[in-house]
């Protein structure tokens, strides 16, 4: 598996997305898979996409099924980071 994350690197107050794309870079498919993101310090969960839910900081995303060989999908998170 291959995994990118896109967002703000700084934490200038205000809302911030942060988002995680995925491929399946194995030579079959991959099935089970679970992604994690701990939020950043000081940072308030605002929203998460495909049905992300949030427990004790750490936001986790089910992705069910198989993703087949060089399949991709991408989850974000919403935050609300301190001033």
């Amino acid at each position: 598996m291959a995994l990118t994350a896109t967002g703000p690197t700084t934490s200038t107050g205000g809302n911030a997305t942060y988002t995680f794309t995925y491929r399946n870079n194995h030579p079959s498919s991959a099935g089970n898979l679970v992604l994690t993101y701990r939020l950043p310090t000081g940072a308030t969960f605002v929203s998460a996409s495909n049905n992300g839910s949030l427990a004790n900081g750490v936001v986790t995303w089910n992705i069910n099924g198989n993703l087949a060989q060089n399949a991709t999908g991408s989850r974000s998170v919403t935050v609300s980071l301190p001033t």
